[in-house]
C-alpha cells in the first residue's frame, strides 16, 4: 500500500457515508493531497491524535527512508529515535489548542547530522469540530543555510577577485606611467648628450677639416646623428622637450596652422621675434632644411 492509498483509507474510515470513494468530498480531498504529495519539495506527514504516522510524502521518504517501513509507527520513534514524545512538540500543542503551530526543531537523518527544520502543524477537524488528525509541514533549514553560506562565500570570492583586479589594474597603470616616464628621461638624456657633447665635437671636427678630404664624411656623420635623434624626440610630447614657455606657446600656434603675422598679433610681439623663436624651434627639434615646421610639429605626441 502506498502513501496515498493510506491517506484515502484513513479518510474513508472517518465517515463512510460522506467520504466514500465515489463522493465529491473524497475526490477533492484526495486530489488536493495528491497534488501536495507529488509536487511539494518540503516534507508532509499526516498523524492521528496518538501521533501515529498515517502517511508521508516522497520528500519524507527520501529523508527517513532508511527507517521504513514506518506506517503505523509513532512520529517521535521514526524522526527522533525517542520512546516518548518530544518536549514542546508542536503537534501536541495543535491537538490541545486546535490551532496551527510553528517551531524550529532539531533533527538527524541518514544524510544530515544535527540539522534544523521548521515544523508547522495544521489541525484537521470532523463535523463535531474535533481534531481527528494533524498535518505536519516540514521545511529543511539546513538546505537554506547551506545555500546562504555558499552564496555568501561566492560573493566574498567575487569581492576579493574584484579587489585584486582593481589593485592589479592600478599597479599596471603605475608601472606603465613609470616606464613612460623612464623612457622620456632616457630620450631626453640621449638628446641632451648628443646636443651638448657629440654635435659640438662633430662641428669642431668639421671646422678643422674644412676643405679637407674628411669634411664630406663629417657632414654625413652630422646628418646621420640628426636623423637618429629625430625619431626619439618625436615620441615625446612637446611639453617634455627642453623648450621655453614662449617656444611651447608658439609651437602650439604653429601646429594649429597660424602664420607668423597672426601669431605676432595674438601675442602682441613683433613678427621678427616670432621668426626668431621659429628658428630656435627648428634647431631644437632638429627640423631639416626644407622641411615644414608645422608638419614636423604634428608628428609629436600631444601632451596630457
Amino acid at each position: 500500500m502506498n502513501n496515498l492509498d493510506s491517506l484515502k483509507e484513513w479518510i474513508s474510515l472517518q465517515d463512510s457515508e460522506k467520504t466514500s470513494p465515489n463522493s465529491e468530498l473524497y475526490k477533492e480531498f484526495g486530489n488536493f493531497f495528491t497534488y501536495l504529495f507529488n509536487h511539494n519539495q518540503d516534507g508532509i506527514c499526516l498523524l492521528d491524535p496518538s501521533l501515529t504516522i498515517i502517511c508521508v510524502n516522497n520528500t519524507m521518504l527520501s529523508w527517513y527512508g532508511h527507517k521504513t517501513p514506518f506506517h503505523g509507527k509513532k512520529c517521535y520513534e521514526i524522526y527522533h529515535d525517542r520512546k516518548i514524545p518530544c518536549d514542546n512538540c508542536p503537534t501536541i500543542q495543535t491537538l490541545k489548542t486546535k490551532t496551527s503551530t510553528t517551531l524550529d526543531v532539531p533533527y538527524e537523518t541518514k544524510y544530515a547530522q544535527n540539522g534544523n527544520q521548521t515544523l508547522t502543524t495544521f489541525p484537521v477537524f470532523n463535523d463535531s469540530n474535533e481534531v481527528i488528525a494533524v498535518i505536519e509541514h516540514i521545511r529543511d533549514l539546513s538546505t537554506d543555510e547551506k545555500e546562504k553560506a555558499a552564496l555568501t562565500k561566492l560573493n566574498s570570492m567575487l569581492d576579493k577577485q574584484s579587489q585584486e583586479l582593481m589593485e592589479q589594474n592600478i599597479a599596471l597603470r603605475v608601472l606603465g606611467n613609470q616606464l613612460s616616464n623612464d623612457s622620456d628621461i632616457v630620450i631626453n638624456e640621449i638628446s641632451m648628450k648628443i646636443d651638448t657633447l657629440i654635435s659640438p665635437l662633430v662641428e669642431k671636427m668639421k671646422e678643422k677639416a674644412s676643405g679637407g678630404i674628411l669634411y664630406p664624411e663629417l657632414s654625413r656623420l652630422e646628418k646621420h646623428i640628426s636623423e637618429l635623434t629625430v625619431p626619439f624626440l618625436s615620441r615625446l610630447p612637446l611639453e617634455k622637450l627642453q623648450l621655453s614657455k614662449r617656444e611651447l606657446q608658439l609651437a602650439e600656434y604653429i601646429r594649429e596652422g597660424y602664420t607668423s603675422k597672426e601669431i605676432s598679433g595674438m601675442l602682441c610681439i613683433s613678427k621678427k621675434t616670432v621668426d626668431f623663436h621659429r628658428a630656435n624651434l627648428r634647431k631644437k627639434l632638429k627640423v631639416k632644411d626644407g622641411e615644414n615646421l608645422q608638419s614636423h610639429l604634428l608628428s609629436f605626441h600631444k601632451g596630457n
